[in-house]
């Protein structure tokens, strides 16, 4: 199932995987993210969907996401570390717009935990 939360001013997809038999009572959450290092890739590559799919038939709920690449960037807060940096594939500001997304992914199944039956701690 596609989900798509709006992080202003950006839309993340979350795609959710359910377990077919489902054990009974809160299921665990697993969120995969996939590699890339902030510069490529999508929550399409194979790791992560093969993850998702193994994760959920052992029970769990899984979830990825499609955080934000390095050409997204906004706005970054300033002192955020090595802002300054010349290695255009490692800059830690490339991390920034992608671990707002995760972050907000969390709390995306949070708060949509009696929904996919997951156990929101």
């Amino acid at each position: 199932m596609g989900i798509e939360k709006l992080i202003r001013p950006h839309l993340v997809e979350v795609q959710a995987y359910e377990p077919v038999d489902p054990p009974p009572g809160k299921r665990p959450p697993f969120l995969c993210v996939h590699g890339g290092g902030y510069v490529g890739g999508n929550d399409e590559r194979e790791n992560c969907n093969v993850a998702s799919r193994m994760f959920a038939s052992a029970g769990f709920v899984s979830f990825t996401i499609d955080y934000r690449l390095s050409e997204d960037m906004g706005n970054v807060p300033r002192g955020w570390p090595n802002t300054n940096a010349t290695d255009l594939f490692w800059m830690p500001q490339n991390a920034y717009p992608a671990l707002r997304d995760a972050k907000s992914a969390v709390r995306y199944i949070r708060a949509t935990a009696e929904q996919y039956n997951v156990d929101p701690d």
